[in-house]
């Protein structure tokens, strides 16, 4: 099986070094690359449209100039635009002592740019790279994820229905029941741009509950050979996409729990076959999009009802006798986050 290695810090990675150029480049162009010109006063003599056009789709407008220097006159379109330029008035500008036919605008308007926005470029790489080390700190405290409970079927086949999009990030989703009540849930606690987002999983029928760290879902390519996947004749399962989960990759996690996935298509839909120890624990059916404003347990009144629990957007239909449904919860947790997965 090949090694999955998930950036700790992407964030970090590319906005230190980002916010270092900035500043870099702000303090050349407004410190360094003109230190040897001079200032001077000229004077506008027109405003000149040119054939070319801005972002808004509106003519670039240039100030033209003209200014002396011992008796000689010079002059040209400035290199800026200010609303405040017109005919008649000032501008500053820098010109080459050498060759004074060389002068540009002596606003720093984009190196101050550059400075303030690369100084905060660069304070959020810190931030990020600060929250990075004390989440690592945190997961060195909890350790590898605990096992999952052991599968415990019942005697009935329940349907029930995952629901994604809950919770006031949208980040979370649950497992509900045929009348929509909570069987199992995913609850994002804190969510963060730089660093591991915080979930809360709750089993509802037993009041269990635990806190685990979710990494952003990255696009990488890993193949599991040798059976975590029996579709397509199980001879190669590729991820695209995977995560962390308190620091270990979901889809490593999930193999070291035994956990297995059979794809089945038909026609545009997918049933997903979960097993553990080569016991089907549960399958999940994906729901068409055409079909997913059918909610079961969505009433009228909660419809009309602003302040009632939000519904969420159904993803799959879950058939299972699992009374702890902690594995198949998980499982349809990492397929979801990761857009699913993809057989080859």
């Amino acid at each position: 099986m090949s090694q999955v290695s998930l950036s700790r810090n992407t964030v970090a990675a590319i906005l230190l070094p980002c916010g270092i150029f900035m500043i870099l480049l702000g303090l050349y162009l407004g410190l360094v690359r003109h230190r040897d010109y001079v200032s001077a006063a000229a004077v506008i003599t027109e405003i000149r449209e040119l054939a070319e056009t801005d972002a808004r789709g509106d003519p670039v407008k240039r100030a033209v100039v003209r200014f002396s220097v011992n008796g000689t006159e010079y002059g040209g379109l400035l290199d800026d635009w200010d609303p405040a330029y017109a005919p008649g008035r000032e501008a500053r500008i820098l010109y080459d002592p050498k060759d004074p036919s060389r002068f540009e605008s002596a606003s720093r308007g984009f190196a101050i740019y550059l400075l303030t926005g690369g100084a905060a470029v660069l304070a959020i790489g810190l931030f990020s790279l600060a929250r990075s080390r004390a989440q690592r700190k945190e997961r060195q405290k909890m350790g590898p994820p605990a096992g999952l409970p052991a599968s415990r079927p019942g005697e009935r086949t329940r349907t029930l229905h995952f629901i994604s999009g809950i919770g006031s990030g949208k980040g979370g989703c649950r497992l509900e029941d045929e009348e929509g009540r909570p069987v199992y849930e995913a609850v994002m606690t804190k969510r963060s741009l730089t660093a591991d987002c915080t979930f809360e999983f709750i089993d509802s029928a037993s009041g269990r509950s635990g806190t685990h760290l979710v990494s952003r879902t990255e696009t990488r390519k890993v193949s599991y050979r040798g059976g975590f996947s029996e579709g397509f004749g199980g001879t190669e399962f590729v991820i695209r996409s995977t995560f962390s989960y308190d620091g270990t990759d979901i889809w490593d996690y999930l193999h070291g729990q035994d956990v297995r996935i059979r794809t089945e298509l038909d026609g545009l839909r997918i049933t997903y076959r979960i097993t553990r120890n080569g016991a089907e624990i549960g399958t999940a059916e994906t729901v068409r999009l055409r079909d997913r404003k059918e909610v079961p347990g969505k009433t009228k009144e909660e419809k009309a009802d602003p302040g009632a629990r939000k519904r969420g957007m159904p993803v799959f239909v879950v058939r299972t006798r699992e009374e702890v449904p902690d594995a198949l919860f998980l499982t349809l947790f990492a397929i979801w986050r990761t857009d699913a997965v993809i057989y080859e």
